[in-house]
């Protein structure tokens, strides 16, 4: 009974090894991706922000539910 009390243990910390080593690879991976790996500028330039911010044609409506004037229109 001891032996396998002892060979539980040791199968249990042999995973829970596995688990940290694979969460710190996985968390080092993720950080070099979000700091590290840049190929471009991340802000944008006039040009861009001409093309996705100003240059949209947009009709904004906002009425009240229960103005007559409103609702006709």
């Amino acid at each position: 009974m001891r032996e396998l009390f002892k060979h539980v243990k040791l199968a249990l910390g042999i995973l829970l090894v596995i688990l940290l080593v694979s969460f710190a690879i996985l968390g080092g991976y993720r950080v070099y991706k979000d700091h590290f790996i840049l190929d471009y500028d991340s802000h944008l330039t006039q040009k861009e922000y001409q093309n996705t911010v100003l240059d949209q044609n947009v009709n904004l409506v906002f009425y009240k539910k229960d103005c007559p004037y409103c609702q006709v229109g």
